[in-house]
């Protein structure tokens, strides 16, 4: 058998090496477990955040969901006036409600109002709807926030801080 000799200096310098190399391993698995980790958490936030949106949007279409408007056979079949639609027959198809002067109904002194705020129009059928134009501050229905709602006659509307006063506009 024949033996090399290495120098004394040389194994420590291998036995270093050794040694760092080892060291280099466990800092890269290390970091690759907290990636990992970190990237748990972010997906674990992003489907908490996911599922409270999804939440607030269900609340919010509870809220903002209009009522159907009744059918020809159900508006026949009625016979409580308050569920009927208020149908009306006027040459006016619909207004507009805003601060801006080429608004049908002008409300410049108050600031809670947009610019363009609202419309209330007359469909096919010659039923109401109140439709909010993506105002800032929303518009109300008997107090209620509404996007697009089936409005019946004595409902009262409020955009901004004024109340409207929307029937003198379709009944004479």
């Amino acid at each position: 058998m024949i033996l090399l000799e290495v120098p004394r200096y040389a194994v420590k310098f291998i036995a270093m090496g050794v040694i760092f190399a080892i060291y280099l391993i466990i800092h890269l698995i290390s970091i690759s477990v907290k990636k990992s980790r970190n990237r748990r958490q972010q997906r674990k936030k992003q489907a908490n955040q996911f599922n409270e949106v999804s939440a607030q949007k269900k609340e919010i279409s509870e809220i903002q969901t209009p009522p159907e408007p009744l059918t020809r056979q159900e508006k026949l079949k009625s016979t409580t006036p308050l569920l009927q639609p208020t149908i009306v027959t006027t040459k006016q198809k619909s207004i507009t409600i805003g601060r801006s002067p080429d608004n049908s109904i002008v409300i410049s002194h108050d600031g809670r109002v947009s610019r363009h705020h609202c419309k209330i129009y007359t469909d096919i059928d010659n039923i109401l709807y109140i439709e909010d134009m993506d105002s800032s501050n929303g518009t109300f229905v008997n107090g209620k926030s509404v996007k697009k709602f089936c409005i019946y006659k004595g409902d009262k509307i409020k955009v901004g801080d004024t109340q409207i006063d929307w029937e003198n506009h379709f009944f004479q």
